[in-house]
């Protein structure tokens, strides 16, 4: 391996290295708003209720949110409607 393809070959694994650290990141918080959020609140509400709170600690937390944004399906290639 030539000095030139040893640094090419360095920057794309500090790149992949920065772009793992980056998912484990965002998963950090995104899973430390889910707790936040139940730990405020405690059990026995609607799914409905969570989902609008942890949507609100995502926001505070700095994190980019779409509310129920809708997807569309298919299956065995025909199209079941949209979620």
């Amino acid at each position: 391996m030539s000095d030139r393809e040893d640094r090419i070959y360095h920057v794309n694994l500090l790149k992949q290295k920065a772009k793992g650290m980056k998912c484990k990141d965002i998963t950090e918080k995104i899973i430390g708003c889910a707790y936040k959020v139940y730990n405020k609140m405690g059990f026995g509400f609607l799914e409905s209720v969570y989902e609008k709170c942890l949507l609100l600690e995502l926001h505070r937390a700095g994190l980019k949110t779409e509310y129920q944004k809708a997807l569309s399906m298919s299956w065995r290639c025909k199209s079941c409607e949209t979620w």
